[in-house]
């Protein structure tokens, strides 16, 4: 009784752990099969959500490149448009420059003509000019020497005239007085002797004072001679002195105008070498070396468009070439940024294939276990049965009425 009824108990016991692990397995399979759905479902979200992405991704980078491509070509258009512009503009420049310098050279020439018809012109009115003052200092010379002959003529006739007048005075006083001493007595003889005397004595002064008079006269003469010699001679100094000075000013101004050509002309050959030295600069590309002689040359001659439009087309050059670098370096950074999207668009692909390689080796896994749970349950009813069978003998050998029993094992 005893041993059938801890027969009884272990098999109920057994039961039981069999019960219990049947509800463990069920319970593990159904939290697997959650755990399975849940995973299956994430991925499967995930996935879409991935796909989702990279639609979206693969929409904004077509949008992008559409956009880019756009204001690429836009950009272009409006270079080429530029481009043709400052062509034109270029163009119109050096027609219009080159009207300009024909204008300046047929000006220059025709007021190089009219400087020299000028300076001729004034050459030709300063001779006249010099004719002029000449024969007007001659006339003037003749008139005033004709002055002084008429004035000396003058004086000799007032002096003849004075004579004659005297003469005259002495004939009408010796009338008169030889009247008066024919009507006088004796006794005015001696008054008349003093009378003579006096008269005498009067002629004598006067012929004295006239020879004075005609001496004072003659030094004026004299004086106003020399006078018009040293006025003469003072005009004839001043006169060659004006005519010195203009002659050392003419060359001065001469000497400073071969001065001034000369250096034009060194400025000139100076302007020119740089011109060659940057033209050669800019056939060799070296643009930094051409930029600086044209400098150079504008700085000689800063109202010249020569080297004006030379540095302008440097710059552009310039532009153009950074314009292209920076070009070449946005195409390397956008082939780049394009090697890493499709690395990236790669290993996103790799990243799915190793998903869905590692889904499938769940899956085998779990249906490797559901195959060996398969087997372990196979082995544990064939362990039971033959243990069964095994006791089933024993109690036949012990006549013991046989009694279905099972076997605990344990799975890990």
């Amino acid at each position: 009784k005893r041993l059938a009824e801890e027969a009884a108990a272990k098999k109920a016991a057994e039961e039981a752990e069999k019960k219990k692990l049947a509800e463990e397995a069920a319970a593990k399979k159904a939290a697997e099969e959650t755990e399975k759905k849940r995973l299956a479902e994430e991925a499967a979200t995930k996935k879409a959500a991935e796909e989702a992405e990279k639609k979206k991704l693969a929409e904004e980078e077509a949008k992008r490149l559409a956009e880019e491509t756009a204001a690429k070509k836009a950009a272009e258009e409006a270079e080429k448009k530029k481009l043709a512009e400052e062509a034109a503009a270029k163009k119109a420049a050096e027609e219009a420059e080159k009207k300009r310098l024909a204008e300046e050279a047929a000006a220059k020439k025709a007021a190089e003509e009219a400087e020299k018809k000028k300076l001729a012109e004034e050459a030709a009115a300063k001779k006249a000019a010099e004719e002029t003052e000449k024969k007007r200092l001659a006339e003037e010379a003749a008139a005033k020497k004709a002055a002084e002959e008429t004035e000396k003529k003058r004086l000799a006739e007032e002096a003849a005239a004075k004579k004659a007048a005297e003469e005259a005075e002495k004939k009408k006083l010796a009338e008169e007085e030889a009247k008066r001493l024919a009507e006088e007595t004796a006794a005015k003889k001696a008054a008349e002797e003093t009378e003579k005397k006096k008269l005498a004595e009067e002629a004598a002064a006067k012929k004295a004072a006239e020879e004075a008079e005609k001496k004072k006269l003659a030094e004026e003469a004299a004086a106003k001679k020399a006078a018009e010699e040293a006025e003469k001679k003072k005009l004839a100094e001043e006169e060659a002195k004006r005519l010195a000075e203009e002659t050392a000013a003419k060359k001065a101004a001469e000497e400073t105008e071969k001065k001034r050509l000369a250096e034009e002309k060194i400025k000139k050959s100076q302007y020119e070498q740089y011109l060659s030295a940057g033209l050669a600069a800019l056939k060799k590309q070296d643009y930094e070396n051409a930029k600086e002689n044209y400098k150079q040359a504008l700085a000689l001659f800063p109202n010249e468009d020569e080297p004006k439009n030379k540095l302008k087309e440097i710059r552009n050059i310039l532009e153009a070439r950074a314009k292209a670098e920076e070009d070449a370096k946005r195409e390397a950074l956008d082939a780049e940024k394009k090697r890493k999207e499709e690395e990236t668009k790669k290993m996103a692909e790799e990243k799915e294939k190793m998903e869905e390689k590692t889904t499938g080796e769940a899956k085998e896994l779990e249906d490797k276990k559901e195959k060996k749970e398969d087997e372990n349950e196979f082995k544990i009813k064939s362990v039971g049965d033959e243990k069964n069978k095994d006791k089933n003998q024993r109690d036949k050998n012990n006549k013991i009425p046989p009694k279905s029993t099972g076997t605990k094992i344990k799975i890990d």
